[in-house]
């Protein structure tokens, strides 16, 4: 059985949080306007406060969400936003046809959460990149199965 080519993809950031992050923004504002006939002044100002640190703070982790090239050798996954161990494991977790999240894993059990996104790949890279994916998640979960098949039924 063979596996996907070796191929590789620089991925950006994202911008489906970013959009998400506009709306809920918006949402925040329309409900503070309601608010304001309805509540007195300072319990408003709190509330204000609160969801201005709150959307700061999604802002700021957005803007500092990780970027680099995401590598599929054939055998095994790279992510350059390790400088030490760039080896990893990636699991596929949402599938959007032309979006993603991803959880890459390196060797040391640290983790990144990664939105992968058609518009930074290119069309041809990103069809690539997902069939790689696709294809060592079925790896993975065939040889589970394979390994907890065997463990019960002892062969003779």
């Amino acid at each position: 059985m063979h596996g996907p080519p070796a191929v590789a993809c620089r991925f950006n950031r994202s911008p489906q949080p970013a959009l998400l992050l506009v709306f809920v923004g918006s949402l925040t504002v329309f409900m503070m306007g309601l608010l304001w006939f309805h509540t007195f002044a300072w319990p408003w100002i709190a509330l204000v406060l609160l969801a201005l640190s709150l959307n700061a703070n999604a802002w700021s982790h957005w803007w500092k969400s990780p970027e680099g090239l995401l590598q599929w050798s054939g055998e095994q996954w790279h992510w350059t936003g390790w400088s030490l161990s760039p080896r990893c494991s990636v699991q596929w977790v949402y599938d959007f046809q032309t979006w993603g999240l991803v959880k890459i894993e390196n060797e040391n059990r640290q983790s990144q959460w990664l939105w992968l996104h058609q518009g930074s790949a290119g069309d041809e890279k990103w069809q690539a990149i997902r069939r790689a994916l696709l294809a060592s998640r079925a790896q993975v979960h065939g040889s589970i199965q394979h390994n907890t098949t065997s463990a019960h039924h002892p062969t003779f």
